[in-house]
């Protein structure tokens, strides 16, 4: 984890503990919101990392992840209803944490465009 993913995963952290705060009878809810995307995009990473070697690796990604994004909102839409305080949570947690998850993805193809850049150098 770099300074970036550090300073944004702090930021939701104190966000997430202003909500318990000022909302303490949601905070299973507010809980299980940051905990499940959280899993949720680690395990994708993980499987990112797998895949990292196939031809369309990002573009599986891609789709992966926006088939992650509809299925986490819909399930939490369904579980919170019209609450308006979890639904502002609900949101600003998937735009605050997806940020890393991209980030990570972007720096591992950074780091295999330079490893392949260097095997091609050395073959020269």
């Amino acid at each position: 984890m770099n300074k970036i993913d550090t300073i944004i995963y702090a930021f939701v952290a104190v966000f997430m503990g202003i909500y318990l705060y000022q909302y303490p009878e949601y905070y299973i809810y507010i809980i299980g919101i940051f905990f499940s995307f959280l899993i949720l995009n680690f395990l994708l990473f993980k499987i990112y990392k797998g895949l990292k070697k196939m031809s369309m690796a990002v573009m599986a990604f891609m789709a992966m992840n926006f088939g992650k994004d509809i299925l986490w909102a819909f399930l939490w839409m369904f579980v919170i209803k019209k609450n308006e305080v979890l639904v502002m949570f609900l949101a600003l947690v998937f735009l605050l944490l997806s940020i890393p998850l991209y980030h990570s993805v972007l720096r591992e193809i950074k780091n295999n465009q330079k490893s392949d850049k260097n095997q091609l150098d050395r073959k020269s």
